[in-house]
């Protein structure tokens, strides 16, 4: 089983407008993508935690012995979901931050 961490990606994934050309991207095609782009990591990290899950399982019920691999994907799983914290919490800071300039 082959796991692989995505990137975070280049800036025109963020902003594809602006990478187009001199004009500029709207608050609102920003927002779109910066969600879609969030959206698409959640899904990334939660394929990784159900493969990891998946292979304990099988790991647990005997169809697998291959504990490294095993491993190797609930590490990565774990890693991927104390990223996502992480990036949460920046996330409300920055929120709180925002607010209290008001």
């Amino acid at each position: 089983m082959d796991i692989r961490v995505g990137g975070i990606g280049s800036s025109t994934e963020i902003a594809p407008q602006a990478a187009r050309g001199p004009e500029k991207a709207t608050s609102h095609e920003l927002v779109k993508s910066f969600g879609e782009m969030l959206a698409k990591s959640l899904g990334d990290v939660n394929d990784k935690l159900n493969a990891a899950s998946e292979l304990n399982r099988k790991l647990t019920i005997g169809e697998t012995t291959d504990l490294h691999n095993v491993m190797i994907a609930s590490q990565k799983a774990e890693i991927a979901l104390q990223f996502t914290v992480q990036v949460r919490n920046l996330l409300i800071q920055a929120y709180n931050e925002l607010s209290r300039l008001r």
